[in-house]
């Protein structure tokens, strides 16, 4: 392709909805920030649970080692 007929486009994306934002936890926990509307307060409330339940795992894997969570069969994957 020559330098002529290379076209670059660039978009700029500024998303508004989850503008709203909250911070849980602490140092010696750990700290997740969720993302939400702050007026659909049910959504974000799951939002906060998903990602309390996602930091457990997590958690939960760098304590065990990369064969967290075991397979059906007992092995690792």
């Amino acid at each position: 392709m020559t330098p002529a007929a290379l076209r670059i486009e660039v978009a700029h994306i500024v998303r508004t909805e989850r503008s709203d934002s909250l911070e849980v936890g602490s140092m010696k926990t750990g700290i997740i920030k969720v993302y939400g509307d702050a007026s659909k307060p049910e959504e974000f409330t799951q939002r906060i649970l998903n990602m309390i339940t996602l930091r457990e795992r997590a958690v939960r894997a760098m304590q065990t080692g990369p064969g967290y969570p075991p397979s059906p069969a007992g092995g690792t994957q």
